[in-house]
């Protein structure tokens, strides 16, 4: 009978191990679904904000801060790392050479064309 108890126990304590190891999994888990759901809709927030500038102006930003306040609020910080500092697709116009030879013409400035997260592993987004 003992035996029969100790087994019981041990299988109880076992079991509420397992079910508190997979808790605590399916916790992370929509923890991190939550994370990306926000990195997504920050991104397309700004991405939005890129082309309605890029329609009002004919061209795109110099910087994120050129959207503040007329087109996002503020830059919202990336829900993955907390940080502002977002990955910038950028794109250099060059001025047309005078001469149109092929002699490297100075480039006048550098445009956002995109944004997306500077996270590790999260840079498809």
């Amino acid at each position: 009978m003992r035996r029969l108890a100790l087994i019981f126990v041990v299988a109880v304590v076992l079991g509420g191990a397992f079910t508190a190891w997979q808790f605590k999994k399916n916790i992370e888990a929509a923890a991190r679904q939550a994370s990306i759901n926000a990195l997504r809709d920050a991104l397309a927030e700004m991405r939005g904000a890129i082309a309605k500038y890029h329609k009002d102006h004919g061209r795109y930003p110099s910087s994120l801060d050129d959207l503040v306040p007329n087109y996002i609020r503020r830059i919202p910080a990336d829900p993955i790392n907390h940080s502002v500092q977002w990955r910038l697709t950028t794109e250099e116009t060059v001025q047309p050479s005078d001469d149109f030879s092929s002699a490297s013409a100075p480039k006048s400035e550098s445009v956002i064309v995109d944004v997306h997260s500077s996270a590790p592993g999260y840079g498809e987004y």
